[in-house]
């Protein structure tokens, strides 16, 4: 096990370690709850089947690259999903080339790392294609809209009838924050720390009535 260890921490295979060991940091946080799953995702706006965030030319280098990223799954399942098959992928490919066929020299780290880079990309490619039908069950789940009627919550910003305030609930693993009253035949300030349920929306669903859970 020290072996590995040093061996791990070796030049040829440093910098591959230290990038493995950010992402079990992350896995580990998102395990114990101080970062949610999506906390560090990105959208990759690609034209065939990718969601986007920016409008680029499939056309022209800027597309040509963003296809490639198309066909790794970049996009198409969490970012740092893909990261993490990737960055264990190169790191045991570099651990098995260096011991098996290379000197430990730094000219064979540097020629090995656009081999390394090419054949984990595929790995990561044929580990996570199987994953794009869960994770687009994953957001067609959350584009739903929610019905907030009945929910409880907290009151985090202290309200009355007359008085917007702001109420905080749990759905899914995410906080949600939403402006509130309380509904027209409650009397008197409802403080913050409360608990309230969701009686009634406006029209356009951007003010909510909420009544104490004890009313």
């Amino acid at each position: 096990m020290k072996e590995l260890f040093d061996f791990a921490f070796s030049p040829p295979i440093i910098v591959y370690t230290i990038l493995l060991m950010v992402f079990l940091l992350y896995w580990l946080t998102v395990i114990i709850g101080i970062f949610d799953f999506s906390s560090f995702d990105f959208d990759i706006d690609i034209d065939v089947d990718v969601d986007a965030d920016t409008d680029i030319d499939i056309e022209g280098s800027g597309g040509i690259a963003l296809a490639i990223l198309g066909f790794f799954n970049f996009g198409k399942v969490p970012f740092m999903v893909l990261m993490s098959v990737l960055f264990l992928s190169m790191w045991t490919i570099a651990v098995l080339g260096t011991y098996y066929v290379g000197d430990g020299s730094i000219l064979f780290s540097i020629v090995l790392i656009p081999i390394n880079l090419a054949i984990g990309l595929l790995i990561t490619k044929l580990v996570t294609t199987p994953l794009i039908p869960i994770f687009d069950s994953i957001a067609k789940d959350e584009a739903k809209p929610i019905d907030y009627i009945g929910m409880l919550g907290e009151i985090v910003l202290e309200t009355s009838n007359m008085q917007t305030g702001q109420i905080e609930i749990k759905h899914q693993k995410r906080l949600i924050t939403l402006s509130v009253k309380a509904v027209e035949e409650h009397e008197g300030i409802i403080k913050r720390g409360s608990e309230v349920v969701i009686a009634d929306h406006n029209a356009d669903k951007t003010l909510f009535f909420v009544r104490p859970v004890s009313f």
